[in-house]
């Protein structure tokens, strides 16, 4: 069998890069990512829990007046429904959408000039993580959707009006995008800069999404019985405040660990040079997003699939690493998605800690 050696690899990848243009590549990196990304999470490929059984309930009859917790989160189904994948078709939607995560991130890193290389390197960042293998492993879990909309956001930052329009759309694939609001009010603040009504704009977009969206949200409710209302994650806090952290401790800190595992390794080497390259923003860029994503244990306690909500904290570590650190970046990350891609798959809801079953690991 023929080999190629490391230095004649990314020629090839420019090669290939440069015959399919950027999207149809961007789209490979994103179909190869997500399969490399199911080695550790078997995909499901009928609804595998409750909250995905009610998707594609939700997905069949978005319109239906009977119970349904999810029919606030109503996104993902009313498009798949609207696209005739109704049902348990859902699953393709959802397929779909974890293969257009990491292209979008390879097209964004094409898109600033990071190279072939930098983007199958963006798309494995997002994608080999609890990102995608939520979605993939739990059939009908639509959180991908979620993760998508919030990166689009990001990529978008400089016009304060299309991000906030994206997360509007988040709000309506799950409200607890919310919590990344401090984020996304820093983020488009300081994007802004000193433009003329700027910071205005960067203030008011967010806030007209939250408008827009809390009376899609009551409508839903005034004709649907819905089991998680607010009322119903607020309720045991009224006795004891610290109801759901004390419900899920130790295994929060185990379930922030499980939503990147290796991939946490990125912005933790990345901090000392984000601190020397923007100061005090560079740190902000970290942990408020990982702040912001904490404050959903105080209402909830399945640990892994909030803490996935801390992805944008890996944003600016990429971005500054593969603009400023050359190859020597760009081997030690690909070695830590290779690392990533191998090891099974932690995943924490509560005192319940699972290791994915995969399909072609041996281990």
């Amino acid at each position: 069998m023929m080999t190629t050696s490391p230095r004649t690899a990314p020629a090839h990848l420019k090669n290939l890069a440069g015959r399919l243009g950027p999207w149809w590549f961007s789209l490979l990196v994103g179909l190869v990512v997500a399969v490399v990304a199911s080695l550790a999470a078997r995909p499901a490929f009928a609804p595998a829990s409750q909250m995905g059984i009610l998707n594609a309930e939700l997905a069949a009859a978005p319109f239906d007046h009977a119970p349904n917790a999810m029919a606030p989160r109503i996104l993902t189904p009313l498009v798949s429904w609207l696209l005739g994948l109704r049902g348990d078709n859902l699953l393709i939607l959802i397929a779909v959408c974890c293969v257009l995560l990491p292209a979008a991130a390879a097209r964004w890193a094409l898109a600033v000039g990071h190279g072939a290389g930098g983007a199958l390197l963006a798309g494995g960042t997002l994608g080999l993580t609890l990102l995608t293998r939520t979605s993939l492993h739990y059939g009908g879990v639509t959180d991908v959707v979620t993760y998508l909309l919030i990166f689009l956001a990001w990529m978008g930052r400089a016009r304060p009006y299309p991000a906030a329009a994206f997360f509007l759309l988040a709000l309506l694939n799950h409200e607890r995008a919310l919590f990344l609001l401090p984020w996304l009010w820093w983020l488009l603040g300081r994007e802004a800069g000193g433009r003329p009504h700027g910071r205005r704009d960067a203030l008011l977009g967010p806030l007209l999404a939250i408008g827009l969206w809390l009376p899609v949200r009551l409508l839903i409710l005034s004709h649907r019985e819905v089991e998680h209302t607010l009322g119903y994650y607020l309720s045991p806090l009224r006795e004891d405040p610290l109801y759901y952290l004390r419900m899920a401790w130790p295994w929060q800190a185990l379930g922030f660990l499980s939503a990147f595992q290796w991939v946490w390794l990125l912005p933790l080497v990345r901090i000392r040079k984000l601190w020397r390259e923007q100061g005090r923003a560079g740190l902000v860029g970290l942990a408020l997003p990982i702040v912001c994503a904490g404050g959903q244990m105080f209402f909830a306690y399945d640990s892994s699939r909030l803490a996935a909500l801390a992805f944008p904290c890996l944003l600016p570590a990429l971005r500054s690493g593969l603009r400023e650190d050359g190859p020597f970046f760009r081997r030690w990350l690909g070695l830590v998605l290779l690392i990533q891609a191998l090891t099974p798959q932690v995943f924490t809801a509560g005192h319940i800690v699972e290791v994915m079953r995969t399909w072609l690991l041996p281990w």
